[in-house]
């Protein structure tokens, strides 16, 4: 199962929402063009295993009702690279690149001062990010529920759990294995809004999904993420937008699992047919058999005419 990314924004757009959820509210009236901006650098592992091709990756997004086209300048030597971002729809461009090393990864996008070029539908707005600081020191290894894991019970809450694990030794006694954990768990068809979005202490070891949260029969995705940086809820644009903002490097692990379908009646039943009060003079009896419920692909539910 490959971690479920919506377009090519991944866990900088599911941590914006997050931070949506978590900043102050406006004052009322209050209208922005622009709403999020992040930059980010992760390790991408499915099942606890990283991509033995092109593990890292880097995405830049800027989100907002109001915009309508964005560039980034990245500081690349000898000068600086300009990126025009893809339109995503909905006010969102992104862009995303995939490599096989750290190496590779810092020199096409090193860590320094980045500038978003946002054209709005009020005009031109501008964001400058400094990207620091490095890779996490840990990771987590999400221990239930198990990959993959199928029959998943929807009625009851979903235990989600994790070890953190160290990449550098030591970093869990000295505290340096991230400044913080992501959480989000979501379905797979994304027919509803994302049901966890949780920023965590880097020493959480779990959180609970109240079982209203499930539906049955359905696939969802667990990304659970370690990362260094900033997260500022209050931070301004050039311009005077005021956004959520976000550098970042993280360190993702994702899961799958499905709930059990929910069966809700099975029926069986022989009958014999009247139209009009007058029986079918071929095939007047009939066997019925169903089965229905939420979750449900296939079933074998016969049914037969008969003869007199």
């Amino acid at each position: 199962m490959a971690p479920k990314f919506r377009g090519i924004c991944t866990i900088g757009t599911l941590m914006a929402a997050a931070a949506l959820v978590l900043a102050p509210p406006e004052q009322a009236g209050a209208q922005d063009n622009v709403e999020f901006v992040e930059l980010i650098k992760m390790l991408v592992r499915d099942d606890g295993v990283a991509d033995p091709v092109d593990p890292y990756e880097f995405e830049a997004c800027v989100v907002g009702s109001g915009v309508t086209g964005a560039t980034l300048t990245a500081p690349t030597m000898p000068t600086p690279r300009v990126d025009l971002l893809s339109d995503l729809g909905y006010g969102e461009f992104c862009t995303s690149s995939k490599f096989s090393s750290l190496s590779a990864l810092d020199t096409q996008f090193p860590n320094g001062l980045y500038t978003f070029t946002i054209t709005t539908i009020d005009g031109i707005d501008s964001k400058s990010v400094n990207l620091t600081g490095g890779e996490p020191e840990g990771y987590l290894e999400i221990t239930a529920p198990m990959a993959d894991a199928t029959l998943v019970d929807s009625e009851t809450d979903l235990s989600i759990s994790w070890t953190l694990t160290e990449k550098v030794l030591g970093c869990i006694a000295g505290g340096t294995c991230g400044d913080g954990i992501g959480l989000f768990v979501f379905d797979e068809l994304q027919t509803s809004d994302d049901i966890v979005e949780q920023l965590l202490a880097i020493d959480a070891t779990g959180y609970l999904v109240g079982a209203a949260a499930l539906q049955p029969g359905t696939q969802y995705t667990v990304e659970a993420v370690t990362y260094n940086g900033l997260i500022d809820f209050a931070a301004i644009t050039d311009g005077g937008d005021a956004i959520e903002l976000l550098a970042l490097w993280g360190d993702l692990n994702a899961i799958g699992f499905t709930t059990a379908a929910d069966i809700e009646f099975v029926e069986l039943f022989k009958l014999l047919n009247r139209d009009d009060g007058v029986e079918d003079p071929v095939n007047p009896y009939e066997l019925e058999a169903c089965v229905g419920g939420s979750g449900i692909t296939g079933s074998s539910t016969p049914s037969s005419r008969f003869a007199a």
